[in-house]
């Protein structure tokens, strides 16, 4: 049955411990690069929702040439 299968598969994920390693630690506590954050901004949707600055992702894309000294200055350590 459905309900059958549903618990078998609860049963199976709850084997599952999620762990993350010592390298995926090393890799995310690293500082970003601005080729990084450029990467980023320009693989950004167009169209999609503004985040907590309530600027949507088209005005960075636009503008990134212009508004990339700005948010350089980390990255100059």
């Amino acid at each position: 049955s459905s309900m059958e299968m549903v618990h078998r598969k609860q049963e199976a994920w709850a084997t599952i411990s999620p762990r993350v390693t010592d390298e995926m630690k090393r890799v995310l506590r690293r500082p970003f690069s601005l080729e990084e954050v450029d990467g980023a901004i320009k693989a950004l949707p167009k169209l999609s929702c503004p985040g907590e600055d309530v600027l949507p992702p088209l005005f960075f894309k636009k503008y990134w040439d212009v508004i990339k000294i700005l948010y350089a200055r980390p990255f100059r350590k």
